[in-house]
């Protein structure tokens, strides 16, 4: 399983390509797309059997074809048919399966060429998402495109779930070679507050990376503290920014900020500040439906997704404009409370959201999970295993369960804190969003959906137990 870094000569004529592009007018913006589209296209009917067949079976011509010929492409049928979509014969979904069990590293490579990373699924089941180094460096190079000319020396540092798990770690890691620890720091968002800090004055970075809340919480930190944090640049990922919350985080470090896009499946999407963001359609074309997107990936051979339905309600800014690229208001995306819970030393603390999602994702075999907070000392944690594992496998990954939760909680100094394990058949997501809550403020009592595993009932965890 070979580790490498992303081409670089690919970065390059990718982001020389993207800077092409913004000099287009829309109408030959759109001509370039097609082209690459049914370039795609033809690509799938030869190495795809699900796209040969369907190609096949809707008549649809391979050289005047258009996305709209094509069916949706939602997650469950592409989870379904995961063997049969993608490109090369050796990727099946049980192998792919196997390298997430088995990686321990996030720039290890899946039969040495292939990066695997996979979706939170909070929408249902999670979605391995295979691509290519190439394919990547589409990806990295999209990251690149509005730096500063002279970048090349920068010390990026990346606060957020930093497993194996996790797509935004497993994207930015690739950026930089093994050997260059001095150009990039990755800090888990599980981490105290001060020991962030100390970490951030230590490595002195110029680019920060991170998590809305993380860097939010890190703005209200007193200058004083974090004297030689001064970055240059600040890019907020993985949830939604409300441009107050921009304003305060500019003001706070005295630098822009950027509001970064991205999903698992398609990696960096749009840009923006303020009110606004910018769609990143170079290797993407969208169809707005409202309360969510059909999206087809121009840039993915390995694994080709058109018209793969994004619950994401983008919301069109006609009295803008941008050269070829569509503007959206910047009001879509996550927005998690944290989990507020007294630390050992008596203080309120908070435990990131998208905490729970690495650790969710470094369980194989849960289909979902959510913490409600009963205290400022006591949660209980609801989860689900997957209905194909037998019940020696879930004794085994109920233990798993406890052992990181408690893991968790002890690197945030949070070893008083006692919860309860709550293992449920049903359903946590919202009907209205399809998405599960990640963190839910409950009411004080101890009510319970479907059988409870992992404690006795009636009993309770404790990280010190």
């Amino acid at each position: 399983m070979k580790q490498d870094i992303l081409p670089a000569d690919i970065v390059h004529r990718k982001l020389m390509q993207y800077r092409s592009n913004q000099t287009l007018d829309r109408s030959s913006f759109e001509r370039v797309q097609l082209t690459r589209f049914r370039a795609l296209v033809a690509h799938a009917y030869r190495c795809s059997p699900y796209y040969r067949r369907l190609i096949d079976e809707r008549a649809i011509r391979l050289d005047s074809c258009t996305p709209q010929d094509f069916p949706v492409l939602t997650k469950a049928l592409l989870i379904a048919h995961f063997d049969e979509i993608v490109t090369d014969r050796s990727l099946d979904k049980k192998s792919v399966r196997r390298f997430l069990a088995t990686a321990t590293g996030p720039t290890e490579l899946l039969h040495g060429r292939y990066i695997v990373r996979e979706t939170s699924g909070t929408s249902g089941e999670r979605l391995p998402v295979v691509s290519s180094l190439d394919e990547c460096a589409g990806l990295a190079a999209q990251m690149r495109r509005f730096e500063p000319d002279d970048s090349s020396g920068a010390r990026f540092a990346f606060i957020g779930v930093t497993n194996r798990y996790a797509a935004s770690y497993i994207g930015v890691s690739h950026l930089f070679p093994a050997h260059a620890p001095h150009e990039f720091l990755p800090i888990d968002v599980g981490m105290p507050l001060p020991t962030i800090v100390e970490q951030l004055n230590d490595f002195r970075p110029n680019v920060l990376c991170g998590y809305t809340s993380a860097i939010l919480a890190l703005a209200r930190v007193p200058e004083a503290q974090r004297t030689a944090c001064r970055p240059s640049s600040i890019n907020c990922v993985g949830e939604v920014m409300l441009a107050p919350v921009g304003r305060e985080i500019e003001k706070a470090f005295a630098c822009p900020v950027t509001n970064v896009y991205g999903t698992t499946e398609f990696g960096v999407m749009g840009i923006g500040q303020g009110e606004h963001m910018l769609l990143l359609e170079d290797d993407l074309i969208y169809e707005f439906m409202g309360n969510y997107v059909n999206v087809t990936s121009l840039n993915q051979y390995t694994m080709p997704l058109i018209r793969y339905t994004l619950h994401d309600a983008l919301a069109r800014r006609f009295d803008r404009s941008a050269g070829p690229y569509t503007v959206i208001s910047s009001h879509f995306g996550r927005a998690e409370e944290a989990v507020r819970l007294l630390n050992d030393e008596g203080r309120m603390d908070e435990l990131n959201a998208l905490a729970i999602i690495g650790l969710s994702l470094g369980i194989d075999g849960m289909s979902q999970c959510q913490v409600v907070v009963e205290g400022e000392r006591t949660i209980r944690f609801r989860f689900s295993l997957a209905d194909s594992l037998q019940e020696t496998q879930k004794r085994k990954l109920r233990a798993k369960v406890r052992d990181d939760l408690m893991a968790m909680l002890k690197m945030k100094s949070m070893t008083k804190v006692s919860f309860w394990l709550d293992e449920s058949t049903a359903s946590f997501a919202d009907p209205l969003t399809g998405k599960t809550r990640l963190v839910h403020y409950g009411s004080g009592e101890h009510t319970y959906c479907g059988a409870r595993a992992a404690v006795p009932q009636g009993t309770m965890a404790s990280c010190r137990s």
